[in-house]
């Protein structure tokens, strides 16, 4: 039912379905279903409940899209808008860009909500709950079912700040804080390095270390996702166990740490959904029942898509979060089975019938557990990342591997740079130079890999119809391979 109505929703984002259409096929979905339950068809009844299920995401995304508002009357022309900042500005080289709640338009009240994109001078920076009136040209472009249009400002002022932002304004203050104690403790790029991997801001990066993620199958680490929030719980958990503290406190411990991350850097609506992701994958860990954790994660998608569909096709941190925890959930087994496979031919190839040592077997289990976890993940989101950079990463597994095993490290040390940063800046300054450290060797690794001539493959067929055939593929494995366990048991 819930996976029925998550397709919905990505069925109308692809293809608008007349509403006509909508209410005559749940007239017979709900009339078939009347029919199964009084006849007692079970199969039946499934059926017609998913059909219903999916109709109802139609419905959901075409009540986002009739929301969006028709501002085409002032496409390309000059239009002055006054309104509440209602997210941080994210900065590129030259400019901010700033989200804008509608109050006034042309002087004017507007009826309904309206949310615009405004591109600004990159200083002064706005925050918010500024009160901000603009003018300048504006261009229909709706996207991403949040914005409107984008607004590119030739004046502006700020006029005062909003009653209702108290919260807002500490967190975007919180927020600003914290990367000013990143800033201050780390050079460039690694600062802004270290903020793509902490709030997935990647705009101050410059072009030539995107160009070399992009060709070391890396660039899913500086774009926020669940996964990166679960690489640092568990490294939170494994650092308290070996301190010997109770298993129950440090799951405590680590979600209270994910929770305080979140807003101590501005609680945005993208960092939320990957900390309820990496959230759920840490309970799943703790209750040891990770194959029983998929209603808990179609679950938690439902609720976020029903909130805002257009996560579903637009929002890249929501889609690599939502996979690489499905990886993590279902592949990681098999491929530990290929790897134990492996192991078990090089160790008796190498060293004949001499059993491990538990030292030994420690270090190969902990190789094993790092890399089982990398490639399920880097296999679950590859279509997505083959579509996205219009590529594929020979070297990815590879390149992953050395990267993916420090970035619960790196971002460790930063988050501590940014905290220690409110507390005492010396202390932040220390944590900064062991950031440093880790993330000098994750650049220099990146760089190494990116000049091999093979490394990336540019692949023109890659688009959205090459997405639903690959997960297709992959789902129908996925069945097959479930299929003959339960026919071997």
């Amino acid at each position: 039912m819930l996976i029925g109505f998550i397709a919905g929703i990505g069925g109308e984002s692809f293809v608008a379905i007349p509403i006509i259409v909508v209410l005559g096929i749940g007239l017979i979905a709900v009339v078939v279903l009347a029919r199964a339950l009084s006849q007692r068809k079970k199969t039946l009844a499934i059926v017609a409940v998913i059909i219903v299920s999916c109709l109802a995401g139609v419905v959901r995304m075409q009540y986002a899209k009739h929301r969006v508002p028709d501002l085409d009357a002032f496409s390309q022309r000059r239009m002055k808008a006054f309104g509440a900042v209602v997210e941080d500005p994210r900065f590129t080289e030259k400019n901010q860009i700033v989200l804008l709640d509608v109050k006034e338009i042309e002087r004017m009240p507007v009826a309904s909500p309206i949310i615009i994109s405004v591109m600004l001078r990159k200083y002064p920076a706005y925050k918010r709950g500024d009160n901000l009136y603009t003018e300048g040209t504006f261009e229909a472009k709706p996207y991403n079912g949040v914005t409107a249009g984008i607004l590119f400002s030739s004046h502006e002022e700020k006029r005062g700040e909003n009653d209702s932002g108290i919260i807002l304004r500490w967190m975007s203050a919180s927020k600003e804080a914290f990367n000013a104690h990143i800033n201050a403790a780390l050079p460039e790029p690694h600062a802004s390095f270290m903020k793509g991997l902490l709030l997935g801001e990647r705009a101050a990066m410059p072009n030539y270390l995107l160009q070399e993620f992009r060709r070391t199958g890396t660039s899913h680490i500086v774009a926020l996702s669940g996964y990166n929030i679960t690489l640092v719980g568990t490294f939170l958990v494994s650092i308290l166990l070996m301190f010997t503290v109770p298993f129950r406190a440090t799951f405590w411990i680590a979600t209270g740490s994910i929770v305080l991350f979140v807003l101590l850097t501005g609680a945005q609506a993208s960092l939320v959904r990957a900390a309820i992701m990496g959230i759920l994958v840490l309970i799943a860990m703790r209750e040891g029942r990770m194959y029983h954790m998929t209603n808990a994660l179609v679950c938690a998608g439902v609720f976020m898509l029903a909130a805002n569909p257009y996560l579903l096709r637009f929002d890249v941190g929501f889609q690599l979060s939502f996979l690489a925890s499905l990886g993590l959930i279902y592949v990681t087994d098999p491929v530990d089975r290929v790897l134990n496979s492996v192991e078990y031919k090089v160790h008796f190839l190498v060293k004949g019938k001499r059993m491990l040592q538990e030292k030994e077997h420690r270090i190969v289990d902990g190789i094993k557990k790092i890399m089982s976890e990398t490639i399920a993940a880097q296999l679950s989101v590859l279509p997505l990342l083959v579509y996205l950079f219009g590529g594929v990463s020979l070297i990815a597994p590879i390149s992953n591997l050395f990267v993916l095993a420090a970035i619960p490290y790196a971002m460790a040390f930063g988050f501590l740079t940014g905290i220690l940063g409110f507390v005492w800046q010396p202390m932040s300054t220390i944590a900064g130079w062991c950031a440093w450290i880790i993330l000098q060797y994750e650049l220099v690794v990146i760089h190494f890999f990116s000049k091999i001539s093979f490394s990336f493959i540019p692949v023109s067929f890659a688009g959205e119809i090459f997405i639903i055939i690959a997960y297709g593929i992959a789902g129908f494995i996925w069945w097959k391979r479930k299929r003959r366990l339960a026919d071997g048991e």
